[in-house]
């Protein structure tokens, strides 16, 4: 099948294309600049069997990219949490899905999947995030852009197109060239310290384990309309052993209060909205981490036939790849170390 995929030159679009391209699909990738797609590729197989230039919110170069291909992938979103890059993401994420998801539909493509989050979906009121959870109202700009592309594609949904949703969780691994908020939250692991907070924790999941359950919902049956991938659930504490384990020393622990860590980060936010500046701590980031809990990934386990890898693995290989890239110094990490 030729499959168009979109986000290609990024983490999960990249690993993404790998998969598919060796599962023997033919992959067209759509990429605002194709000189980048060499760099990416590099430590991988195989790449793309084309590259075509454009962006997701020009809808042009999108039917051009569509024409030909027998399904899409959109894997494109701007990933940030940057106050400085909100009107980016509010401008990219969701014009970007009616072009892509919205083109593929149009065109009459028997095959789409959109990739979600489940940002998109987690509150405080439905903490258990399943394929049938409503659509969340989040405080920072990537929920919102992301929350408002999910009821675009519901509707799609309720109309009938055959379109799929996937929710990924906090995706990890290698190559993470963008060093998205998962990977940098790693270094930043090392280099401070784990908050040792009694309540929620961590969800994780490989992103070769991601790139998998895509080859399967390009597979010869038709998927679930709605897939949550969130991985494993990890306590802050059994992360912190976690980490400590595969670097070969003590990670630093910081016990805190839960509700102290909501109140700092509702605190920030109203900092942030007279002050120019970005804080770590958020609110919507403390109620992710103190309030999470494990997905439902029932139907996606299904498709993906066969077990997750081990979430000491994946924070290995993640660590591993930080300190060869040179963004975590080795003296963190020194089993890891090259």
């Amino acid at each position: 099948m030729r499959i168009l995929v979109t986000g290609g030159t990024g983490f999960i679009g990249s690993f993404a294309t790998v998969a598919l391209t060796e599962a023997g699909h033919d992959v067209r990738l759509l990429a605002r600049d194709p000189a980048k797609v060499a760099g990416v590729y590099a430590p991988h197989r195989v790449g793309p069997a084309e590259v075509v230039k454009g962006d997701i919110t020009d809808a042009a170069s999108v039917d051009a990219a569509l024409a030909g291909c027998a399904g899409v992938l959109h894997a494109a979103a701007v990933v940030a949490v940057s106050r400085r890059r909100a009107a980016e993401v509010l401008a990219t994420n969701a014009s970007g899905t009616r072009n892509v998801v919205g083109g593929a539909v149009r065109e009459g493509l028997g095959r789409i999947v959109h990739t979600s989050s489940v940002s998109a979906l987690f509150s405080a009121a439905h903490r258990r995030v399943t394929p049938d959870t409503p659509v969340a109202d989040p405080d920072s700009a990537y929920g919102k852009s992301k929350a408002e592309a999910e009821l675009y594609v519901r509707g799609l949904q309720d109309e009938g197109a055959p379109v799929t949703i996937l929710y990924p969780g906090g995706v990890l691994g290698p190559h993470d060239g963008n060093l998205g908020p998962g990977t940098a939250a790693i270094v930043t692991n090392y280099k401070s310290g784990t908050p040792i907070i009694k309540t929620g924790g961590w969800s994780i999941v490989d992103v070769r384990d991601l790139a998998d359950l895509y080859v399967g919902l390009f597979g010869p049956e038709p998927p679930p309309p709605r897939l949550v991938l969130g991985g494993r659930t990890l306590s802050t504490d059994a992360l912190n052993r976690a980490l400590a384990e595969v670097a070969g020393r003590k990670v630093r622990r910081l016990p805190m209060p839960a509700g102290v860590l909501r109140g700092v980060g509702r605190l920030n936010d109203v900092l942030m909205r007279v002050i120019p500046a970005d804080f770590a701590v958020t609110g919507e980031g403390m109620d992710y981490l103190t309030r999470w809990e494990p997905c439902d990934d029932t139907l996606a386990l299904e498709v993906l036939g066969h077990p997750l890898r081990p979430t000491t693995e994946t924070l290995a290989d993640t660590a591993r790849w930080l300190c060869a890239a040179g963004h975590l110094p080795a003296k963190y990490v020194p089993a890891l170390a090259p």
